[in-house]
């Protein structure tokens, strides 16, 4: 009754007509004065087609100041930023679709869902410091894909792109076709990914294989320059996506997404514009341990799936020259469920033969539902100061339908979520110190209610190492108290941007080795026990961004950026896990007219704080060395060459050590020397 009612007010929104004079972009989320450069808020444009050709939407964000990535496979590739990862990002398409993963161990993230090259632009909130787009606790990512541009009169326009990397026989190729005039646009795209397994620097070989393909379609309906009507579909596959990182692999996989846009300016001078979206997803994710030392003992299949809903419906009004407002109200439908189903060969404790087959509920059939309202301004206080602040709050539900027997059993009447109210809030402000100098202050408050995940899991593997995890229903929702201060200076051929942060969270979800509860399946394996999902009184985190662009001469220019963040379990007195250590890129570039060659460099400090309680391990310091050449042939056609890691270093990231259920124990090593092309025509 609820999800209909929201669809209700969406579409009667859609009904009153009238004429503007500019046309309406549906996928912004970051609105500020344009005369302003925000840097706690950031927009990064994206290249058409990028000079180190990354395989995955995840393999951009390594280039992106801040953050760093978490790797399961080649295919499932995650941004991290500062101590956040997983749900404490909320990552979304095109101005809010989401789509859930539905593997535990996350091996179908959003980013796996659409290519690099579709990628225009990618908006970033570091921090809770907008109430628009759901619960926010540690950031928001908006990923923009490519939009039609709108012609006069109709004309198809396009793309063809393809390219190869030399270790791993990688292939990646795509198309796209647009076709636009004033009232009516369509983008069709197209992409196939196909890697095989790479090689580190010392020659050892990686399972990294996948096969990976999508295409999506956006058709938008100008009825008049005031009003759009956008209709957007997506469907991605993977199949034999193998996981270095994972117990399992990915047989087969497919995730959709269908949304719904409108958008409407009318002609008052209270009311800016009215905007109203409607989504739906929906994954399906087939697993198994076929190609992992477990299958030995028993085959494994595992055929989950998720299952998300949303709506929206926002109003922006100007109540005077210098105040906007942003009221709306939002709702999310979340479900997930799934089993394993195993046939027994051999019991690993007696090496005794065995029969018959073992069914596992993963998700137990559980749902979570969110109910938002919110309101955020931003008042241009003066030409050199503005304040942008919001509040918000959420009404959630959480239920599990299908609860296994022990699951039942050892949590009792205490199975069932209670409902939670969450109150957030923000203020931010930008001042303009001089024409070069300019300062940021924000502060907010963020709230995360616990996925389903740590709610729910039921002994299984679902970390970096080979404990059971066992869900939580009495988990309490995180709070994130934080403040960012940014600086930022820009000249004609030098800018500097310098940002610190802190934060203090409160009941920060973490798991611990309970010792009361046993290893579930193969209970003579160690460990022995169990790490169950629970509450940290207090946990606090500080660091720092640095960026720099100098331009040397002309044609000739530095870039180079520096992210540390130190993160502390109060409560326990000990580091927080899985924190990145100190990350600093340099990169020198020379660009005459339509040539362009770029030299970078990476170096990674070693990382010796390390969380004991959660069994974490040291990871040693490495630096890798990049060229990538670039020529394009006026507007026709984009050539691209590149060697990476060319002194052939043996490494491996902190955030992305291997699970240890592989032939042999090894660090998750990342590819050696390796030789990529790329070209892209245009037509």
């Amino acid at each position: 009754m609820k999800k209909n009612f929201l669809l209700l007010i969406i579409l009667l929104s859609g009904l009153y007509i009238q004429s503007q004079e500019k046309n309406i972009y549906l996928d912004e989320i970051i609105i500020s004065d344009k005369s302003k450069t925000q840097f706690i808020n950031k927009e990064i444009i994206i290249d058409s087609f990028q000079i180190n050709t990354p395989r995955t939407a995840g393999d951009v964000f390594k280039n992106i100041q801040g953050f760093n990535i978490t790797k399961r496979s080649n295919y499932a590739i995650e941004p991290v930023l500062r101590m956040y990862r997983n749900e404490q990002l909320k990552v979304m398409l095109d101005g809010g679709n989401q789509i859930a993963q539905s593997c535990a161990n996350r091996m179908d993230p959003t980013t796996s869902r659409i290519s690099a090259s579709e990628i225009e632009k990618i908006e970033i909130v570091k921090g809770p410091y907008s109430v628009r787009f759901g619960q926010s606790f540690g950031s928001i990512i908006n990923i923009i894909t490519e939009r039609p541009k709108i012609s006069e009169n109709f004309k198809i326009h396009g793309s063809i792109e393809g390219g190869y990397e030399l270790n791993g026989e990688g292939k990646n190729s795509g198309i796209s076709l647009s076709g636009s005039n004033q009232k009516i646009d369509l983008l069709l795209n197209g992409n196939y990914r196909n890697f095989g397994n790479y090689k580190s620097g010392d020659n050892t070989e990686i399972a990294s294989s996948f096969e990976a393909y999508d295409y999506s379609a956006k058709l938008g309906i100008n009825f008049t320059a005031a009003q759009r009507l956008q209709l957007s579909w997506r469907q991605s596959f993977a199949n034999n996506v193998l996981h270095a990182g994972l117990p399992m692999d990915a047989k087969e996989d497919r995730g959709d997404i269908l949304a719904l846009d409108y958008a409407y300016k009318p002609k008052s001078n209270l009311v800016k514009s009215i905007q109203t979206k409607f989504y739906g997803s929906w994954v399906d994710h087939l697993m198994t341990n076929e190609f992992k030392t477990s299958a030995k003992f028993s085959l494994a299949l595992a055929d989950v799936y998720s299952t998300t809903y949303g709506s929206k419906i926002e109003i922006v009004t100007t109540p005077t020259d210098n105040l906007i407002l942003y009221s709306g109200i939002d709702y999310k439908y979340l479900n997930k469920d799934g089993k394993r189903v195993r046939t027994l060969y051999i019991n690993p404790c007696t090496n005794a033969p065995m029969s018959g087959e073992a069914v596992d509920l993963i998700w137990q059939n559980s749902e979570s539902e969110n109910f938002g309202i919110y309101t955020e301004l931003q008042y241009f206080i003066s030409d050199k100061l503005s304040l942008t602040s919001g509040l918000r709050s959420d009404y959630v539900t959480i239920n599990i339908k299908e609860a296994a027997t022990d699951f039942s059993t050892f949590y009792g009447e205490k199975l069932q979520p209670e409902d939670r109210v969450h109150f957030n809030f923000f203020a931010k402000v930008h001042y303009q110190i001089s024409a070069k100098n300019q300062l940021e202050l924000a502060i907010g408050k963020g709230t995360r209610t616990p996925d389903l995940l740590e709610l729910f899991i039921n002994h299984f593997n679902v970390g970096k190492d080979s404990y059971e995890y066992l869900g939580n229903p009495e988990l309490l929702s995180e709070k994130n108290i934080q403040t960012d201060l940014g600086f930022y200076h820009n000249s004609a051929n030098f800018s500097f941007n310098a940002t610190v942060f802190y934060s203090i969270i409160n009941d920060y979800i973490t798991a611990f080795v309970n010792e009361e509860i046993n290893r579930k399946y193969t209970p003579c394996a160690l460990p022995k026990y169990t790490k169950q999902f629970t509450n940290v009184d207090k946990v606090f985190q500080y660091g720092f961004e640095l960026g720099v662009d100098w331009k040397i001469i002309e044609n000739l220019k530095l870039s180079s950026f520096l992210n540390y963040t130190y993160a502390q379990n109060e409560t326990w007195n000990e580091p927080v896990s899985e924190i990145a250590p100190l990350d600093w890129q340099t990169k020198l570039s020379f660009r005459e007219k339509n040539f362009l060659i770029e030299l970078n460099s990476r170096y990674v400090a070693k990382q010796d704080r390390i969380s004991e309680s959660f069994s974490e391990t040291e990871t040693e310091s490495f630096k890798v060395f990049g060229i990538g050449l670039q020529y394009r042939i006026k507007t026709l056609a984009t050539l691209n060459f590149n060697v990476d890691n060319i002194l052939n270093e043996n490494y491996y990231e902190h955030l992305s050590r291997a699970y240890l259920n592989m032939t042999e124990k090894i660090p998750y090593f990342e590819t050696g020397r390796n030789i990529k092309i790329g070209v892209k025509v245009n037509f």
